[in-house]
């Protein structure tokens, strides 16, 4: 009898025939078992229960997964950075930032994704509509994802805080990344270099370094990012968009240190950058540095051949030329 089903099924290998078909939709199999599993689908029936929640499924494969959940199982490993996963799906969605396969491609223009999310984002560019409106500001969104992200903006609140420290953060997933920085262990290891690093996105934001891989494209031009948070910067430069406002003044900044920065010079008229050659003090490091570069080195300096005086402007005291070191 198995010698019989053993050529049965090496049979329908050789002849590719499906001769199992569902009567409710136009699925068909090569195995009586994936049918029977198919069935159920149409049947509702979920034997497969999870042991620690009430969830329950209607296949077993999907209760494995699903355990994961419990466990913090992650069996699917990256050969490239060691990063882990919980399914395949995601370790093949992943492994397409080092392969630098694009599948999904945008029709209108040429712009191409390696995630299926990216690109539904990406094709919502095209409309022109943006329903997702602020309550506080004239800003609006095209994703409700976005507009939840810029509410904090104007909130003073930081309802999340940290146990071990005085930092507090106004979303639970930047405490969440905070809380790491306590912890002595450094568990995730280059194994290019001798770095190690508390956090796994750590570990995969520094082999970037090394592999020079830019995965975070802008849509717009052909900039190109190691980190998204360095492309959120970089898109604002074309949809002109200044989310961070002066309480004080109607000044606006594309970036949260500038709005800092800001508020130190101008509304709290803090120095605290001080230069080492004379007694002058600046708001920023950057002016700090142009003043330097002005006034304290050898090329800025200018000599009398009369006197010898030197100065950081020419001198009309003397009748003698002065002339740059």
């Amino acid at each position: 009898m198995r010698n019989t089903k053993n050529l049965f099924e090496r049979i329908i290998l050789l002849t590719g025939e499906r001769p199992f078909q569902c009567d409710v939709c136009d699925a068909d199999f090569r195995y009586r078992n994936n049918w029977k599993q198919h069935m159920k689908i149409h049947s509702g029936e979920k034997l497969f229960k999870c042991d620690a929640c009430d969830a329950s499924f209607i296949q077993k494969n999907s209760l494995i997964q699903h355990s994961r959940t419990h466990s913090g199982e992650k069996p699917f490993s990256c050969e490239v950075c060691f990063a882990t996963f919980k399914h395949t799906h995601s370790l093949k969605t992943h492994q397409r930032i080092h392969t630098g396969e694009k599948p999904f491609k945008c029709d209108i223009c040429s712009a191409s994704f390696n995630h299926r999310a990216s690109f539904s984002i990406h094709k919502k560019t095209h409309d022109e509509d943006r329903p997702y409106k602020c309550a506080i500001c004239d800003a609006s969104f095209k994703h409700n994802s976005y507009l939840k992200n810029h509410l904090p903006i104007h909130s003073d609140k930081q309802l999340f805080k940290c146990d071990e420290c005085n930092a507090s953060f106004k979303q639970r997933r930047y405490l969440n990344q905070h809380l790491h920085t306590h912890k002595k262990e450094r568990p995730f290891q280059c194994t290019t270099c001798s770095s190690a690093f508390k956090l796994q996105k750590s570990l995969v934001e520094h082999i970037r370094i090394h592999t020079n891989e830019r995965p975070f494209k802008c849509n717009v031009c052909t900039s190109a990012f190691k980190q998204q948070h360095n492309l959120t910067q970089h898109l604002r430069t074309h949809t002109k968009e200044r989310p961070y406002k002066c309480e004080i003044c109607p000044k606006t900044f594309m970036q949260l240190v500038s709005l800092k920065s800001h508020m130190q010079r101008v509304h709290n008229k803090e120095n605290p950058y001080k230069c080492s050659s004379c007694e002058r003090n600046f708001g920023s490091e950057k002016s700090l540095s142009k003043h330097i570069q002005k006034f304290h080195t050898i090329d800025s300096l200018y000599i009398c051949d009369v006197c010898c005086a030197r100065s950081v402007k020419i001198m009309k005291k003397c009748e003698g030329d002065l002339s740059p070191l």
